[in-house]
């Protein structure tokens, strides 16, 4: 049972963990924030200004 605030960030085009993926966890976390980012896996590396403006966003919120 997640308590916390919880970002669940997804990499569109992610092959490993898809989107429904990201959405089931999202869905299951009560609360739980979801953001898909135009990346595959390794969402914070292919995308990092889209990674890092998502995580400031959710802890500033």
């Amino acid at each position: 049972r997640i308590a916390a605030p919880t970002l669940v960030i997804a990499g569109a085009d992610d092959p490993v963990t898809t989107v429904a993926d990201a959405q089931a966890l999202a869905g299951a976390v009560k609360g739980a924030a979801l953001v898909s980012l135009p990346a595959s896996h390794l969402s914070n590396v292919e995308a990092p200004d889209r990674f890092s403006d998502a995580v400031a966003s959710f802890l500033l919120a």
